[in-house]
């Protein structure tokens, strides 16, 4: 068992299992860009109930951060810099194992 220094919380066997075959994987791999989402890309990827896929992805620890657009009606969204740069490790590390 590893301990997760960056991203504290997460739950990652469950996050390694994320595809893009459900609604919450699309809506993560979306996200794995590290720059601001707007949630009507969202909604089109992980279907019109998005925010309720962002809270399922928090509920696995995953740090999703969202802040008004300046110049659309929906969010911003993006994950945090620490889980993204654990994530490439745990990635790196499941394709060397």
């Amino acid at each position: 068992m590893t301990i997760s220094l960056l991203a504290p919380g997460a739950k990652w066997d469950r996050i390694m299992r994320l595809d893009v075959t459900t609604a919450k994987g699309r809506c993560f791999f979306a996200l794995l860009s590290g720059g601001w989402i707007p949630g009507e890309r969202l909604a089109e990827v992980a279907g019109f109930d998005y925010r309720t896929r962002c809270s399922r992805l928090r509920d696995l620890g995953v740090p999703i951060e969202s802040r008004p657009s300046q110049t659309a009606p929906c969010y911003l969204f993006r994950i945090g810099q620490n889980f993204l740069i654990e994530y490439e490790w745990k990635r790196r590390e499941r394709r060397s194992a």
